[in-house]
């Protein structure tokens, strides 16, 4: 089942950081524009991905 990506008005999406590099680290979330995040093999924007990172750093 495909799960729709949350985008705010602004056009950005959260997404879980895969591996270490220009995003942050492994398993930080961020806020990147949806057209970056989009095919961008170190960014996974599924919710519960980020939903996974966000309950590790809590």
């Amino acid at each position: 089942m495909a799960t729709k990506k949350k985008t705010d008005a602004t056009g950005t999406v959260k997404a879980r950081v895969l591996v270490k590099g220009m995003f942050g680290e492994c398993d930080d979330v961020v806020e990147v524009a949806a057209d970056v995040a989009q095919d961008n093999p170190e960014l996974d924007t599924n919710p519960e991905a980020v939903a996974y990172a966000e309950s590790l750093k809590g």
